[in-house]
């Protein structure tokens, strides 16, 4: 094909005319569908990266509630009355509230 688009134009034929008797198409058609092509690919591009960033944010945000709902059991067993047990990477830990009857 390129071949054949060379002795096209060192025959004399125009850039259009030598472009499509060896390819088959237009010059004008090819470019419209190779800037289609770009633009199609940029999008899906986009989306890709725009979907990969939800996806991290939403594990992120998951992750935070997460640890979150952990922090506030803790803090609800550790400040009920009595002693009360947590664990603690692996270690048992006693903690609760006890009332001083000291007012402020």
């Amino acid at each position: 094909m390129l071949t054949n688009f060379y002795l096209n134009m060192t025959a004399g034929f125009s850039l259009p005319r030598a472009f499509e008797l060896s390819f088959g198409v237009t010059l004008r058609t090819f470019l419209i569908n190779l800037v289609s092509y770009v633009v199609l690919i940029a999008i899906l591009t986009y989306a890709l990266i725009f979907a990969g960033d939800m996806v991290t944010a939403n594990s992120g945000a998951a992750r935070q509630a997460a640890y979150v709902r952990e922090l506030e059991r803790v803090v609800d067993k550790c400040t009920s009355r009595g002693e009360n047990s947590i664990v603690i990477d692996g270690e048992v830990w006693l903690c609760g509230a006890v009332p001083t009857g000291a007012k402020i």
